[in-house]
Formats: structure tokens, sequence, C-alpha cells
């Protein structure tokens, strides 16, 4: 059986090599729709895309020096609330990447699911 998203769902990550006090992320699931059009871009436009996703994927976070703030923003034409340009330019290049490929990892439909 197929089952819907739980948009409000989040789990928690650290990157690989933030050993001491490490920051936890919280990653939630991304609108179908939206998932859908952040990933066709994904191709042509892979730094704005993983910016892009983690706008709205990232519900907050502990033990990071940067306050967590979002906005309203229309991304494909749907209003959403996500994480500011302005926070996220200021996370390393290297932790953009490895959380954005998380990200696509745990919005990806399970193997359970693909066989029904």
């Amino acid at each position: 059986m197929i089952t819907g998203l739980n948009l409000e769902e989040t789990i928690d990550y650290t990157i690989k090599n933030d050993l001491e006090n490490p920051t936890v992320w919280k990653l939630g699931i991304i609108p179908s729709y939206i998932f859908a059009r952040i990933s066709a871009d994904a191709s042509s436009k892979e730094i704005e895309t993983a910016y892009r996703i983690l706008q709205v994927a990232i519900k907050g976070w502990d033990n990071f020096n940067i306050p967590f703030e979002t906005v309203q923003e229309k991304i494909y034409g749907r209003d959403l609330t996500v994480v500011s340009l302005s926070v996220l330019e200021r996370i390393p290049l290297n932790v953009i990447t490895e959380l954005s490929m998380k990200v696509m990892e745990i919005n990806q439909i399970s193997p359970e699911e693909r066989k029904n």
C-alpha cells in the first residue's frame, strides 16, 4: 500500500565529520509537486537546486551559532514558509552539499512503496 507523505515529519541528522558537540539538523519532507519541480532543475543548476531544496526542507536545528529564521516565499506558484537564503548563505558549502544530498535521499519513495 502506498501511503501519503507526512509533511510534518522531520528527521534529525548530523554532518558526518561534525563529531565534537555536533549540530543537529531537522530535515523535513518536501511536498511532492515542489520536489518534482526542484528535481527537474537539478541537472542544469546543481548549486541553486541544493539551496532551494534546503530552503524548503530545513525545519530547524539545534546547536548552531546562527538563529533559525524563515520567510514567506512563492516557489513554483506555492506560498511556502522557507529558510531565507541570507541564513543559508552563512552555512559552509560542504555542509550545504551533504545536507541537500540527505534531503534528496529521505524524499525518495521507499523500496517497499516502489514495488506496490
